[in-house]
């Protein structure tokens, strides 16, 4: 795939609140048919830039080019049809629609929409909505979606609703996907598939990704190259080996006089470390998690009340209920397995 054309520049782009500046002087380029990586301190100016290059935010200074196409202050809905769209990191489903439903509400200036034309001309908006389904039964089966499709959005997990807004993207012709913070709040699992379902879009489809996210390991994994931002502009720029070994970028995450104590030396506070921590950390929570529900079934609910008696403590099973099949003990030990904690 060639990657020699940009397909988004951005030129001393700035964004002042007041006397602060969230952006400041920020100049980038993104190369069509890549996945770029931003990260940075929370408060450095990642999501403040995406507001800006899609169109939510006005810029005070600076400039926005997008297939060679200045869209500087462009609302978003023309944004939209231009190819350009973002995902947020809170999802923005429509709880109250199925799976399929959100998926088909994505293609503008469908006949449909006109009063007239639902009226008078049933059989075109009839066929125009068996295109569409089409469309976005295809989407459901390359995301895997498929046993979900006539599932509420709203009872979708966090994971669930991230893959749900990747596939809106591919309801239409995406030529650059703003991705913020995609693997916020998903678990291991489910993240490798939505990395693995970027990749098939990039590879099959041609999209250009451009994502903000921590997730150093899911950051090494996608994205080349890695942009660093610190303070409202680019700090650092280069592959995720390269970014993690700069000194800027060290002193931007711990502060100079962190770094200067060789607090960065011990490995508690490396990147790293801190991405196998918190991975470590969420396979403890999912498994108490499984547990929980798992003692909650067999034992119900438990009343504790104390006897006179100062050594006596009295436990009364006011209800058990029945195991469902799904939460047997078997099928936990196996859950658990599948999820990585506990090894065959």
């Amino acid at each position: 795939m060639q990657l020699d054309s940009n397909i988004l520049q951005i030129d001393n782009l700035s964004k002042y609140f007041g006397g602060l500046a969230a952006v400041n002087q920020c100049s980038l380029k993104i190369k069509k048919g890549s996945i770029t990586g931003i990260i940075g301190p929370n408060g450095s100016g990642k999501t403040t830039l995406f507001n800006l290059i899609a169109g939510n935010l006005k810029a005070s200074d600076g400039k926005v080019i997008f297939n060679n196409e200045n869209i500087t202050d462009v609302p978003s809905y023309e944004l939209f049809s231009k190819g350009l769209l973002r995902t947020f990191q809170i999802a923005h489903e429509f709880s109250n629609l199925t799976v399929l439903e959100n998926l088909m509400m994505v293609p503008g200036n469908q006949s449909g929409e006109n009063l007239l034309n639902a009226l008078l001309k049933p059989s075109l908006v009839n066929k125009e909505e068996e295109q569409v389904r089409s469309k976005a039964y295809e989407v459901i089966e390359f995301l895997n979606l498929k046993h979900l499709a006539n599932e509420l959005a709203g009872n979708l997990s966090g994971g669930q609703k991230k893959l749900l807004e990747l596939g809106r993207t591919m309801m239409v012709d995406a030529k650059l996907v703003l991705l913020d913070e995609v693997g916020a709040g998903v678990n291991r699992t489910l993240l490798k598939d939505i990395g693995t379902s970027i990749e098939r879009l990039n590879k099959e489809k041609g999209y250009t990704f451009c994502m903000i996210e921590h997730d150093m390991d899911f950051i090494s994994r996608l994205c080349d190259p890695v942009i660093v931002m610190a303070e409202g502009s680019v700090l650092f720029e280069g592959t995720s080996d390269e970014v993690k070994k700069n000194e800027k970028v060290i002193e931007s995450y711990l502060g100079r006089a962190n770094k200067d104590l060789g607090i960065w030396d011990g490995t508690r506070l490396s990147m790293e470390k801190f991405g196998k921590r918190r991975e470590k950390n969420e396979k403890r929570r999912f498994l108490v998690h499984m547990l929980g529900r798992w003692l909650k079934c067999i034992f119900g609910c438990l009343r504790l009340s104390t006897i006179a008696s100062r050594k006596t403590l009295k436990i009364s099973f006011l209800k058990v209920w029945r195991i469902p099949k799904i939460l047997s003990f078997q099928n936990l030990m196996k859950k658990i397995s599948n999820y990585g904690i506990i090894e065959n």
